[in-house]
């Protein structure tokens, strides 16, 4: 943020300390590691040190400087979404998902949430000074009830979460159209969970996933048809996100497997920088960057696993063959949304968020933008929250914010 105009500020006024900074402030005048040693106090210490802080901020604040923030930083400002729009898309969504128990999640996660789960760097949260997140992703609040709720229970029903909520996110957020191409801190989504006990086979995983995605496709069709959003097609990409250290091993970049995931973000970080200056439908693909253009992208499980030998791919695509071949029926159900479902092994969206199983919806509208509104994949953050390796998660997003403004009628 920029530096507040000098006839704003004013002269400090000296504020008594409590006894807590007090003794910090005397403690660690002119250390050089003070960061190191205020990282190191307790909790309740360190956020009585931080209230004492911005209470002494406070004083030499105005509402002409109140005034400024909100107009110059993102996370305060108003969304210009349409907010009758987004109330009838949430309102056809309740209509149509009965069995799924919503709840409402807290505005903010536990402290290092994101990271733990995610490996999202804490500098990218926004943290309050009493030691907790601004909620960035619902799925992973979705996670932690549904955690809880398995520890509670222990027995293999399957616990089926779901909520709206806004998500704030540091990043600048874009729509894919020139007319919403403006930074958005907060959005509004419809997040799902899944949480059941590990069972011997697919059967679980083939389930849930298709109990989600004909949900999804449910709630498009209805919105449609009741004219509430419009697109012209819809490409469901079913990956297996396993198989990206075999491909990048291919290219003779790494000695070890364990070195992808650094060429992965490279390459995702490149196709982002991309997608931000020409548009989401151009970015370059996985396929083009590893020289295997159009082979790996399929609907025919058979030809890709004879592709990737040719190509001395050794990867065993039984698991995600299952899935594909499971999901492929919905074409004919919901063929009047010009449906097309295919397996993608070069996608990079979410790289360690997702484990093996991930897919994504791109939604195409009349004005040729194509987004991806919906996205989803298996998760290990049950089993990591609850050590114990049989729990299992499928997580999902819909981003009910882009529905009501890039898809509206």
């Amino acid at each position: 943020m920029e530096k507040l105009p000098s006839h704003w500020e004013k002269t400090p006024r000296k504020v008594k300390k409590d006894k807590v900074a007090q003794q910090i402030v005397e403690a660690f005048w002119e250390d050089t590691e003070i960061i190191d040693k205020l990282a190191q106090l307790p909790t309740q210490t360190l956020i009585s040190l931080l209230l004492d802080v911005y209470e002494n901020r406070s004083i030499n604040t105005d509402a002409q400087a109140i005034l400024w923030q909100y107009e110059l930083s993102r996370f305060p400002k108003a969304s210009t979404s349409n907010i009758r729009w987004l109330h009838n898309i949430e309102n056809t969504i309740l209509k149509h998902m009965p069995e799924r128990d919503f709840i409402r999640l807290s505005p903010v996660f536990p402290f290092w949430l994101a990271h733990y789960l995610n490996n999202v760097s804490q500098k990218r949260a926004l943290t309050t000074i009493r030691g907790y997140d601004i909620t960035s992703d619902g799925s992973m609040g979705l996670a932690l009830e549904a955690s809880v709720m398995r520890k509670k229970e222990k027995n293999n029903e399957t616990i089926k979460l779901a909520s709206f909520l806004t998500c704030l996110r540091t990043q600048s957020f874009h729509w894919a159209n020139d007319a919403y191409h403006k930074p958005k801190a907060h959005f509004q989504v419809m997040a799902n969970c899944y949480a059941w006990r590990s069972q011997p086979g697919y059967w679980f995983e083939k389930k849930h996933t298709y109990d989600l995605l004909n949900k999804y496709l449910t709630i498009l069709k209805h919105l449609k048809n009741d004219g509430q959003i419009n697109f012209t097609s819809l490409d469901v990409t079913i990956s297996d996100l396993d198989i990206l250290p075999y491909l990048f091993k291919e290219k003779e970049w790494l000695t070890t497997l364990e070195e992808w995931a650094n060429q992965a973000h490279q390459f995702r970080k490149y196709q982002l920088d991309y997608r931000t200056k020409h548009g989401f439908a151009q970015e370059p693909q996985l396929d083009e960057y590893l020289g295997l253009t159009g082979k790996l992208k399929w609907k025919d499980i058979a030809e890709l696993s004879e592709i990737l030998q040719q190509n001395n791919i050794d990867f065993n695509m039984e698991y995600i063959g299952k899935i594909l071949n499971h999901l492929q029926s919905l074409e004919e159900v919901y063929k009047d949304l010009n449906l097309n479902i295919s397996i993608d092994l070069g996608r990079m969206w979410w790289v360690g968020h997702y484990k093996g199983l991930a897919f994504s919806w791109f939604l195409k509208n009349e004005r040729g933008d194509v987004c991806d509104v919906f996205d989803g994949g298996i998760v290990d953050w049950s089993a990591r929250l609850l050590s114990d390796k049989k729990e299992k998660m499928i997580v999902g997003g819909m981003g009910t914010d882009l529905l009501a403004n890039v898809y509206n009628v």
